[in-house]
């Protein structure tokens, strides 16, 4: 009886604990069926949607500044043809604007005052005309603001839109990660030979975009627990990021969706499990059997039904699932128990996990 008592028990803590789901405290129309990955910063939520483009050309977009507590919209602004998530930094949102498929006369940087909306600068962000460049997020901190230009990286005064300097590096920028007085950019050499594996990441002094470090075979950067960490080569490499010496290397291939937290290096790999690599020696020191975004301690898919459910980072289990009103189209931006996504229904949504306040 009591064996029969315990099973009914447990049955009903798995049922409970399966129907857990997030609260939506809030949605908002971004007209857009295209929507960026959120950005979340000091209350406010930022949102770039656009309109599905025809084959042969861009299609109207539009910024959205969200209260994150009430959903209410502070302000929005068109754009001409958005495809890349806003960088925010010192009360300025920016967002790289127009033709961002082909690099031409149309690609620009339009940056907004934060609080009202009011458009403050314009940088061109074009490359070579006729060229070819996959558009990637700008990235600002520190009062700088940085961005692709064709084979360069460019410094902008985030507050003015003045050019700092211009960094022409041996290949196409794909990522920029600003982290203490540098800023970390992988590039990739579209035209490498010999099967040379075309990749590469700098450190590039901030104020100055000096060259200061250059690992060939790494393609890109994560930050956090007090160190810096290479992926690529089929390695993964922690450096002291004041330094830059190599503090430790392990052999890792196929790495993606890597975050730096709770003293470890975690990552996913190929065999769609979640690693935890001690900061401090490289050393393993857990894996979980699940895949996904990966952030906050939690690891979030999207199922084949469209649904998204959460699991914990550090042992697998099951958090919640949200059935979400349509498909899931971005990526969640992972803000402590606030959670934003934009979906196929144009609209953003703001949840608040199970427990949280």
């Amino acid at each position: 009886m009591n064996a029969i008592r315990t099973l009914s028990v447990l049955v009903v803590a798995s049922l409970l604990a399966r129907a857990a789901e997030p609260t939506v405290i809030w949605s908002v129309d971004v007209k857009g069926d295209q929507v960026e990955t959120p950005v979340v910063v000091d209350g406010t939520v930022y949102a770039v949607a656009r309109e599905t483009p025809p084959p042969d050309g861009g299609s109207p977009g539009w910024i959205f500044a969200i209260d994150a507590s009430s959903g209410k919209v502070r302000w929005s602004s068109s754009l001409k043809s958005p495809r890349i998530r806003a960088a925010v930094d010192g009360g300025v949102v920016c967002v790289l604007d127009g033709d961002v498929l082909l690099d031409g006369d149309t690609t620009n940087i339009r940056a907004f005052d934060a609080d009202s909306g009011k458009e403050l600068w314009t940088a061109s962000a074009s490359g070579p005309e006729g060229t070819y460049f996959t558009p990637i997020p700008p990235a600002a901190a520190g009062g700088h603001l940085y961005f692709a230009r064709g084979r360069s990286v460019v410094a902008l005064d985030v507050t003015s839109g003045k050019e700092l300097w211009v960094k022409e590096t041996p290949g196409r920028p794909v990522q920029f990660l600003p982290v203490g007085e540098r800023v970390w950019t992988a590039v990739v050499d579209d035209q490498s030979k010999n099967g040379a594996d075309p990749s590469r990441t700098l450190a590039l002094d901030a104020a100055t975009g000096k060259e200061d470090f250059r690992r060939d075979g790494a393609w890109r950067t994560s930050a956090g627990c007090g160190i810096v960490v290479l992926e690529g080569n089929g390695t993964m490499e922690a450096l002291d990021p004041v330094s830059l010496k190599s503090k430790w290397t392990v052999k890792a291939k196929s790495t993606w969706e890597t975050a730096l937290e709770d003293g470890l290096v975690q990552f996913i790999g190929k065999d769609d499990k979640v690693h935890g690599l001690d900061v401090a020696t490289g050393k393993e020191t857990r894996t979980t059997p699940v895949a996904g975004q990966l952030g906050g301690g939690r690891v979030i898919r999207v199922n084949d039904r469209g649904e998204a459910i959460a699991h914990a980072a550090n042992d697998g289990s099951e958090l919640w699932t949200w059935k979400a009103p349509a498909r899931p189209v971005s990526q969640f931006a992972l803000k402590a128990s606030l959670l934003c996504v934009g979906c196929a229904d144009r609209k953003v949504y703001a949840l608040r996990e199970p427990g949280g306040k």
